[in-house]
């Protein structure tokens, strides 16, 4: 059976498409204490679209002090829950400060510019362009000067270009000093900091955020046999494992290896019969789908248990020298907040004999 949140979005899409359920709507109006703010949202969308009871709109949109989170909906996000409640607001009380608030709190929770998933951006970019069309008009003109570390540069905005791009080059004496715009006639400006730097060093710490997750390179011998790698020749083969630690039920999971420029990846289909010193390549998890690619491996989990995993692949030495191997990556794909890191290892290998 459905959850209330897929009955609440299949409402409001029968609503828009003129096929409203009424009856639902009062079915599902009768459990709104269970349903979350976004559910409540997407309800108020579909009994409004339907011209359903005033009274009943203005009941689920009240602001309510305790908010369950959604348990059955994997693909839920912050900034999707904002992003309905903001649209309920615009599609039934346009003039309500509370579309203001909303609009700030949505653009807020931008990070690097985007909302960080598929669900986050989708709903986000839809309720701001609501937003923008029926509340918010843009101004035609925008002049003023945004200033940093003892340089100042202007910033005009207008119909025909709506953005401006100011750079300031990185200073170790500019930390912690406050960067003013200054805005003559007081106008709406949304601005966003980006920070760019390049490392001093390539290596790279582990990190567990909710994953943990740790790379080995084994040699593989002819016989099949497993040794520590130390110093391989073209041509030999490699066993890589990693194993990793899933410290609560999560879904929709991805690991990223990236491969070292002296590796390659080999046999892309897994042969579960196929072992190396008792190892047998593959997943201890049930894979949803896997992709061993010229420079990285791949592998995809629909749901995970919390427990220990092992996944094992085989590479090849394709070249001579020395090579960085970038930090192999877990991260819940609808909620990268939650992630896992291997430290960098730097490898090298010999020519053939």
């Amino acid at each position: 059976m459905a959850g209330f949140s897929d009955r609440c979005l299949a409402l409001y899409a029968l609503a828009a498409a003129g096929k409203a359920e009424p009856a639902y709507h009062e079915q599902m109006y009768r459990q709104r204490d269970k349903l979350t703010p976004e559910d409540r949202a997407v309800l108020t969308m579909a009994i409004a679209e339907s011209h359903g009871p005033s009274s009943m709109i203005a009941e689920l949109l009240k602001p309510r002090h305790e908010k369950p989170l959604p348990e059955d909906d994997y693909f839920w996000s912050s900034s999707r829950d904002t992003a309905m409640r903001l649209l309920a607001w615009e599609r039934c009380q346009p003039k309500s400060s509370n579309v203001e608030k909303l609009a700030t709190e949505l653009m807020n929770e931008r990070v690097a510019g985007q909302w960080s998933t598929t669900q986050g951006n989708c709903w986000s970019l839809l309720a701001l362009a609501e937003y923008f069309r029926h509340g918010e008009k843009p101004d035609t003109n925008i002049t003023g000067t945004l200033a940093w570390n003892g340089r100042t540069e202007p910033v005009t905005l207008n119909a025909k270009s709506a953005l401006d791009v100011v750079h300031f080059p990185l200073a170790k004496d500019g930390g912690g000093k406050p960067m003013p715009f200054v805005n003559p006639w007081k106008k709406r400006v949304f601005a966003e900091v980006l920070v760019e730097s390049q490392p001093t060093s390539f290596v790279q710490p582990r990190q567990d955020r909710g994953y943990s997750i740790q790379r080995h390179y084994a040699k593989v011998e002819d016989d099949g046999t497993l040794r520590e790698l130390k110093e391989p020749r073209i041509g030999d083969r490699v066993l890589v494992t990693l194993d990793i630690t899933v410290h609560q039920p999560a879904h929709y999971v991805a690991v990223a290896d990236p491969l070292p420029a002296i590796f390659e990846a080999v046999n892309p289909v897994f042969k579960s019969q196929e072992t190396l010193a008792g190892h047998t390549l593959g997943l201890d998890w049930e894979s949803s789908n896997h992709e061993l690619r010229d420079d990285r491996a791949l592998f995809f989990a629909d749901d995970l248990n919390s427990g220990e995993y092992s996944i094992r692949y085989l590479a090849r030495v394709r070249a001579a020298g020395t090579a960085t191997a970038p930090s192999a990556k877990i991260e819940e794909m609808y909620h990268p907040e939650r992630y896992g890191m291997t430290e960098t290892v730097q490898l090298s290998s010999l020519p053939l004999k």
